[in-house]
């Protein structure tokens, strides 16, 4: 039997397990369940990717959640990281069936390169997440489940605007009499000729300001992913493999466009987790391996790399032992253990580091269970550094009425910086050796409220996140970034999230509004707004269903921000709007999907002429996320579907 995740107390205890045939081992562990749903928890968004629209992205997903905003370098498949409550990529771990991509932000994950329609689900943490996750990052988790996918097979292909051609399948289905495996494989191809404005990189100078179309942009990625699942009395053991093979024309920023320059990108994920009774309690034992190579080629020296080819390489692998328990129907607690070995290559010099963690967390439950608390102390030892680092979290969260639940969380974060920040990779990202590790600490305060018929759910939070040495990308004048320490920062906020069915209507809203600043004394950026980090960013997701169509409506709001520290360079707010229909002729097992993104195709901004007047005389700008690399126009996809219904056995 498996155990089906609770809606709000089983999400709160994170000590909560699936529970197969050998959870009847030690009744002492079960959490009583309620119904499972896509929607809000106390302590996550959870994400149903069923619910977007066949040709979203993993970023498109993740925009859904309030808190999160996304950066993107271009059209299909290209680079995209995320935001979480203003922190960067590597502030926000991400992890595969619960194994990490990017242990401690180790890296900043590439979302373009994790095909959403892999996944089963999506659930995002702001904040404190829990000890099973092994995060102290400043920004929250992210983890992507492929568990849980219908039995039977999906088929699916599209194709799109700027030459885009993709598709993919995915099987599940049983393995004898105690296993269940699935297997999934995508791939696509795009040109990324799209239109965009070109101000040849000077700003006030518009009589060489021009439109163009992107050239040297090309993408070509294929990944596969597999997982098994076996119950084997007593014990479950499982596993995750992930593959992934990219290529990658870099057509170089707006006035300094590349020809030749290339970069070739591999990455292979093995997971295996053992869940085994450990007398009262429950042994989880998690090894994984994360490799990944990068090759940048550079004939003619266009991207900063000095010409040539750049081999850069990373290893990953790790050993994780958590042990849950329950003392007693009120009290739980886990046990978390963890030793990390990384490698990283850049220019033929390996560096290496070890990563050794303990923490404990103990959860308790008052009140016929409609008072949690729970707290967390978690460390780490980094072999470079010859630091040990030590913070507590805490968490309380009461349910006084029915249906309302208000929640109340902090503690501290942590997180050095990694190998390819102190030491550079390829030509786009410079190394800085003297960086120092991130420090901070995070507060939140805030309810969900959930209609007892299940139709209308909101959450509000209000957030604060102060750091010490917050390490921030800047470009530099040859549109390359830097890493460099804020001595002190802040961001204050205030993020909502609600959700709607009524007939056959739905509709999702995020919110978010946040102040970040650099609270740095007697620097030139003290008191200015933090680089990439925008006011307010809003996303919402209108659709109509019934048995054969559905039409529905997204909008992408992102407010005003600056790429650069002393707030000279601004970027406009950005609205955008996409539209879809899928159309179901003959039944569930074939969709049809047309797509327009970017409906009004927007590909400018207007920004203040000279930043010290933004009062004064505005010019007209391209539409960018990355300083320098244009967002594209108007795009239309169609997207065919096959899902054959499961086979029904007498």
């Amino acid at each position: 039997m498996t155990l089906r995740l609770a809606i709000l107390p089983a999400l709160l205890c994170s000590w909560a397990p699936i529970r197969p045939a050998w959870a009847e081992v030690s009744e002492e562990i079960e959490v009583v369940a309620e119904e499972e749903s896509p929607g809000l928890t106390a302590e996550a968004s959870r994400i149903d990717p069923a619910t977007l629209p066949a040709a979203s992205e993993l970023s498109d997903a993740l925009e859904t959640a309030p808190g999160v905003t996304v950066r993107r370098s271009g059209a299909w498949g290209s680079l995209s990281q995320l935001r979480l409550r203003g922190a960067s990529a590597r502030q926000t771990q991400i992890h595969l069936d619960g194994f990490p991509l990017n242990p401690d932000g180790v890296g900043a994950v590439n979302l373009g390169e994790l095909p959403v329609a892999l996944l089963s689900g999506i659930d995002v943490y702001r904040g404190v997440a829990p000890l099973s996750h092994g995060s102290a990052a400043l920004g929250g988790v992210v983890d992507l489940r492929t568990e849980g996918r219908p039995a039977g097979w999906q088929a699916q292909a599209g194709a799109g605007s700027f030459g885009l051609f993709r598709g993919g399948v995915a099987a599940q289905g049983r393995i004898g009499a105690s296993g269940e495996g699935t297997l999934a494989v995508s791939g696509g191809t795009i040109r990324g000729d799209f239109r965009y404005f070109d101000d040849n990189g000077t700003r006030w100078v518009q009589d060489d300001d021009a439109f163009r179309v992107r050239q040297h942009n090309r993408i070509s990625q294929g990944s596969a992913l597999g997982s098994l699942r076996f119950d084997l009395g007593a014990h479950e053991l499982s596993s995750v493999t992930l593959g992934m093979a990219r290529h990658e024309q870099l057509p170089g920023p707006i006035g300094r466009p590349s020809t030749e320059a290339d970069v070739l990108t591999g990455q292979v994920l093995q997971g295996l987790q053992l869940r085994s009774p450990l007398g009262s309690h429950l042994s989880t034992v998690q090894a994984f391996v994360h490799g990944r190579l990068g090759l940048t080629r550079d004939p003619l020296g266009e991207i900063g790399i000095g010409g040539g080819t750049t081999l850069d390489t990373s290893w990953r692998e790790g050993l994780t032992w958590l042990v849950r328990g329950a003392p007693s129907h009120r009290f739980g607690h886990l046990v978390r253990l963890s030793a990390r070995a990384e490698q990283f290559t850049h220019e033929g010099e390996a560096r290496h580091r070890a990563v050794l963690g303990a923490g404990w967390e103990a959860d308790l439950h008052l009140w016929d269970d409609r008072l949690h608390l729970r707290g967390t102390v978690d460390a780490r030892w980094l072999s470079d550094a010859g630091d040990l680092w030590a913070g507590p979290r805490g968490v309380v969260q009461v349910e006084p009425l029915p249906g309302l639940v208000l929640r109340a969380e902090g503690g501290h974060s942590f997180r050095p910086p990694d190998l390819t920040e102190r030491f550079g990779q390829t030509g786009i990202l410079q190394g800085n050796p003297d960086l120092r590790p991130e420090k901070g600490w995070l507060a939140e305060t805030g309810l969900l409220w959930r209609e007892q018929g299940g139709h209308a759910e909101l959450g509000v939070t209000g957030f604060g996140l102060w750091s010490t040495d917050r390490i921030v990308f800047l470009a530099n004048a040859q549109r390359s970034f830097v890493p460099v320490n804020f001595g002190r920062t802040r961001n204050l906020g205030v993020e909502a999230e609600a959700r709607l069915h009524w007939w056959k209507l739905h509709a999702q809203l995020a919110v978010t509004f946040q102040d970040a600043r650099d609270l740095t004394e007697g620097a030139p950026s003290e008191g200015r707004r933090l680089p990439n980090v925008p006011a307010l960013a809003t996303t919402s997701h209108l659709w109509l269903q019934t048995a054969h169509v559905r039409v529905g409506h997204r909008f992408r709001f992102v407010g005003a921000t600056y790429t650069d520290a002393l707030n000279w360079h601004a970027q406009a707010p950005r609205p955008l709007h996409d539209v879809y229909a899928v159309v179901h002729p003959w039944g569930e097992w074939l969709a049809l999907e047309l797509a327009v993104d970017n409906l009004f195709d927007t590909l400018t901004q207007v920004v203040p002429a000279d930043p010290l007047h933004p009062g004064g005389e505005a010019v007209t700008a391209p539409l960018t996320d990355f300083w320098g690399y244009p967002l594209p126009g108007r795009a239309f996809s169609l997207t065919i579907t096959l899902r054959p219904p499961p086979r029904r056995h007498p």
